[in-house]
């Protein structure tokens, strides 16, 4: 009973502090859950932007594939331009030794290099594996060429700049700069690019 009465007696003295404790307490739950439903609010707001975004798209798209219709004949053509049905050695030979003389290289050499059987096949499959994730993606094959020659820096410099003015898809396999005397030695290697024939 004298416990009681000693409780009721500190409880009646703090109550105050009491009430505090019990209003800090309100404000730290109603705090925490103001936290909770502002992040929910702001889920909702990406949601419904990302959903306003992919609506664009979409008539974006309708629009885009109507445009493109139009334009199949000149996407077609330029296809055919970046990768032809046949390789052309002669015509790319020479397309490359312009870019030779042009740039001011000396010694060049060209040739058309054979790949190994195990790169190639490894290639293949890797060009398998591309296809079996993008279906449809159409088909091409490379070959390679390698070149090399000497020159100052810039004259290198200005050869490989003018590898972007030959209109067709081609891409850098290797590259190998020696320095000897007061020039460089180059050597390096290019994949061409061709429509791969499929046979039905």
């Amino acid at each position: 009973m004298t416990k009681l009465t000693g409780i009721r007696t500190w409880a009646a003295g703090h109550r105050w502090l009491l009430l505090g404790v019990w209003v800090a307490l309100l404000l730290w739950a109603g705090f925490a859950t103001w936290l909770k439903v502002a992040g929910q609010h702001r889920e909702i707001v990406e949601l419904e932007t990302r959903l306003a975004d992919l609506d664009r798209w979409n008539v974006a798209g309708l629009w885009l594939s109507r445009s493109l219709a139009g334009r199949e004949r000149d996407v077609a053509r330029r296809w055919d331009e970046l990768f032809p049905g046949e390789r052309n050695r002669e015509e790319l030979f020479l397309a490359l030794a312009g870019i030779a003389d042009s740039s001011g290289v000396r010694d060049f050499e060209l040739a058309e290099r054979v790949v190994a059987e195990a790169e190639a096949v490894t290639a293949d499959a890797a060009d398998d594996d591309m296809m079996m994730d993008e279906p449809d993606q159409a088909p091409v094959e490379s070959f390679r060429v390698a070149a090399r020659f000497r020159g100052h820096y810039g004259q290198v410099a200005r050869f490989l700049g003018g590898l972007n003015g030959i209109e067709r898809a081609v891409s850098l396999h290797n590259l190998a700069i020696r320095p000897s005397l007061d020039v460089v030695e180059v050597e390096l290697e290019l994949d061409f690019y061709v429509s791969k024939r499929i046979d039905s």
